[in-house]
């Protein structure tokens, strides 16, 4: 036993010389964490934390983690910033350091993703813009819709989108002007002509081409005496008196086919257009259009006041301007009230007041009144009898009194046409009111509220000429008394002045209403009976009381347009709407060439371009032939005399075969194998000996197996770690002689980044370090090849 305790003590000195080193080592790296974190160096107190944490948890873990929560919220909002100051580098830089301390942080994953892919936009958008200013419009919607089904809210993308939108709009949806030439003015005078000789004679006078619909007869003839008139007016009037009507395929070129419901549906080209009403009843304005015009189909939406319209050109045009004319804003009018209730009181008591009556009692013993005795009664006397007189037994009254009062309300109220407005200055006095129950015998009260004192209603009428009308209905109430029933109940006796009237005023003009006069004048006297008559003596045995109170209610109005009554120009009140079997705002007329302008009224606009269809052929005119048919155009052949042949090459240039521009996102041709695209994402500027992070991301494409290297020539390059991001089946990564080897498992659709690398530059370098994707074959859950690209990445090494 001895010899144990003597080893136990010749040990005990080293071990706890050990610990007081331990000890001392650990508490002098808190304070070299606490130190550095005072210093602003957040990571490096954080890391050493760490290390703290995983050498001694129950002491530091929280702490570690309360230091790593402070850092990487530290670090975000610096990131943010960064980004929002359009600093990349920076944020990126803040980005990384938060994926080295923690590599699946939401946020930084989520910014670095947004930096990718906002430079990526940048590219696009200067793709786009090229492509805009080389006219390859196709391939410029092509980028901007790929920005936009990415980030709906780029401000640049949307305006450019906007710009080409709104300029296939103008090519597709107006009616392309016809050649000035249409409008130079002829002389006509034909009779019981064929009307393909006409027609012939126009083309020839005015170089237009006209193709028929196969149901136009042949046989058609007409009758025209016309003089200086444009050819398009004549023409149009040629066309409607035989039935027939005409389609613009482009400056130089017309349909003509038959005017009948069913051809009119083949050809007649249909535009949706939504209205949003300001200041109309949706409800009222659809019933409106029903009658006037009756559009082919409408749909209102009462909630955002939304008027939608599908019809043709002409029938919107006419609609246009009738909401013009009906859509206008509601008057306002501000009215000043003056309400001034002037009021005057006066009282005169003057004169002798004598008592109202002396009482006598007779009293016994007992002293009290009214109460005697038998033997009291018989022995009555003197001292039996009391008379009692009013002390004082006269008062002389010499009181004058007199009051005024002014009572002023100024209320301001803007009030709508036909409006009402209601004004109360008072107070609400309670009703009490009670109900009794004849079978349970119970008794309930409600209460109910009497407005008293100045009620005021107004509803005015804004006219054209900004005249006001105003109906005007003024009450003035007062409590005159309160009166209790018999069970108690306390009522009011409400005495009222009214006043309605119709006032027309102009604007900031003021009238004055009055004349609602309350005069009461009382007379009280009290005479002394008999001496009170006397003449001259009578007024020392009377007291007299006159009383005089007088009140005058005047309101003053004044209105102020505030919002007049705008009515539209003549243009919008009168115009032309076509006949009574179609609605048009192009009246069939024959004028002067210059003199009228049809395309003046179209309500859309017409685009300037005379090129608008350029795909079109041309038609040659042909000289006109006896008795030659009128030509038919079908879908398979078009045929402008029988004699010659229709449809001439298109001119050099036009590609006849030109289509539509797609608005879709980008897609992969028929034909042609998907890619996978890796992009490496990295700061532009990385000190030396300092851990930095890359992104190697992905867009978007499923692959069953992908293997590649990064690689770089630069020789200090040092790999410190790397986390799988993207949810791939397998990860594995080797370093390479040249840079890093990765190895990559089933991996489903994934845009953003696959794998981050921490990654260190331990020398300085005059030349960038280069980052490039080789090596790289991938195949798809078929077990083809996949294409795989990737653009190098260079970085600047800083000391």
């Amino acid at each position: 036993m001895t010899l144990h305790i003597l080893s136990f003590c010749r040990y005990t000195p080293p071990l706890i010389l050990l610990l007081s080193l331990q000890g001392c080592a650990s508490h002098f790296q808190e304070q070299r964490a606490n130190k550095l974190l005072q210093q602003g160096h957040a990571v490096e107190a954080m890391r050493l934390w760490q290390t703290l944490s995983e050498q001694h948890p129950q002491s530091h873990r929280l702490k570690y983690i309360h230091t790593r929560d402070e850092v990487l919220s530290k670090l975000l909002n610096e990131a943010y910033k960064a980004q929002r100051q359009q600093q990349t580098d920076e944020a990126l830089n803040r980005y990384n350091t938060i994926l080295s301390i923690d590599p699946q942080h939401a946020a930084a994953l989520r910014g670095v993703e947004l930096i990718y892919r906002e430079q990526r936009h940048q590219q696009l958008l200067k793709e786009a813009e090229q492509a805009l200013a080389d006219g390859q419009t196709e391939e410029a919607l092509r980028a901007l819709n790929t920005i936009l089904s990415e980030n709906p809210q780029h401000v640049a993308a949307k305006q450019h989108k906007q710009q080409l939108d709104l300029q296939q709009q103008r090519q597709w949806l107006h009616e392309p002007l016809l050649k000035q030439s249409l409008r130079k003015p002829v002389s006509l005078e034909f009779k019981n002509a064929s009307l393909q000789a006409i027609l012939d004679v126009l083309a020839q006078s005015a170089g237009i081409n006209f193709l028929f619909d196969k149901e136009v007869k042949a046989d058609l003839k007409t009758t025209i005496y016309a003089r200086h008139t444009s050819i398009e007016d004549a023409l149009n009037l040629i066309l409607k008196t035989n039935q027939l009507n005409k389609k613009v395929l482009n400056d130089s070129t017309l349909l003509i086919y038959p005017d009948n419901p069913e051809k009119t549906k083949q050809y007649e080209e249909l535009v949706v257009r939504s209205f949003y009403l300001g200041a109309a009843d949706p409800k009222k304005m659809q019933d409106m259009l029903r009658i006037m015009v009756n559009p082919k189909a409408m749909y209102i939406d009462d909630k955002l006041r939304l008027l939608v319209i599908r019809d043709s050109l002409e029938i919107i045009s006419t609609v246009e301007k009738l909401i013009a004319t009906y859509d206008i804003p509601e008057p306002e009018v501000n009215l000043d009230v003056e309400v001034l209730e002037v009021s005057s009181d006066s009282l005169l008591n003057l004169g002798i007041q004598y008592p109202n009556q002396i009482s006598a009692s007779v009293s016994g013993a007992a002293k009290k009144a009214g109460q005697l005795t038998i033997d009291e009664l018989k022995d009555l006397n003197r001292d039996n009898f009391s008379l009692t007189v009013p002390d004082p037994i006269a008062s002389v009254n010499f009181k004058q009194t007199s009051g005024s009062a002014n009572i002023l309300a100024n209320p301001k109220i803007r009030v709508r046409n036909r409006e009402k407005a209601k004004i109360l200055i008072g107070d609400k006095v309670p009703v009490v009111t009670t109900t009794s129950n004849q079978t349970s015998s119970s008794i309930s009260e409600s209460v109910s509220y009497l407005d008293v004192g100045l009620k005021l209603e107004v509803e005015p009428e804004v006219h054209v000429n900004q005249d006001v009308s105003i109906n005007v209905a003024l009450e003035v109430s007062s409590i005159v008394k309160e009166v209790k029933s018999s069970t108690g109940l306390l009522t009011y006796q409400i005495g009222t002045r009214n006043a309605n009237t119709v006032l027309r005023l102009k604007d900031g003009e003021t009238q004055m209403l009055a004349g609602l006069i309350k005069d009461e004048q009382r007379e009280s006297a009290s005479h002394f009976p008999g001496l009170g008559k006397l003449p001259l003596l009578g007024k020392l045995f009377s007291n007299d009381s006159n009383s005089n109170t007088k009140s005058e209610i005047i309101l003053l109005i004044t209105p102020h347009v505030v919002r007049p009554l705008n009515t539209p120009s003549i243009d919008g009140l009168e115009f032309a709407s076509g006949t009574g079997a179609e609605v048009s705002t192009k009246p069939l007329r024959l004028t002067s060439g210059g003199q009228y302008n049809p395309r003046s009224n179209k309500g859309l606009g017409a685009a300037k371009n005379a090129n608008v269809s350029n795909t079109l052929n041309k038609v040659d005119t042909p000289t006109p032939t006896a008795n030659a048919p009128i030509p038919a155009v079908t879908t398979t052949e078009t045929s402008a005399t029988p004699n010659s042949s229709a449809i001439t090459a298109p001119e050099s240039g036009v590609d006849s075969s030109e289509i539509p521009l797609s608005l879709g996102n980008d897609s992969v041709l028929q034909g042609q194998q998907a890619a996978l695209q890796l992009d490496i994402v990295a700061p532009a500027q990385i000190p030396v000996n300092k851990e930095f992070t890359v992104a190697l991301m992905s867009q978007g494409v499923a692959f069953d197996k992908w293997s590649f290297d990064i690689e770089t020539a630069y020789q200090g390059l040092e790999i410190i770690n790397a986390n799988l991001v993207a949810p791939s089946s397998t990860f594995n990564y080797r370093p390479t002689n040249t840079g890093i080897h990765v190895d990559l498992g089933a991996t489903p659709n994934h845009s953003g980044p696959l794998i981050m690398l921490t990654l260190k530059a331990t020398q300085l370098s005059d030349t960038p370090l280069v980052f490039r994707l080789s090596q790289s074959q991938a195949v798809n859950s078929q077990q083809q090849k996949l294409l795989t690209t990737g653009e190098p990445r260079s970085l600047m090494i800083t000391p």
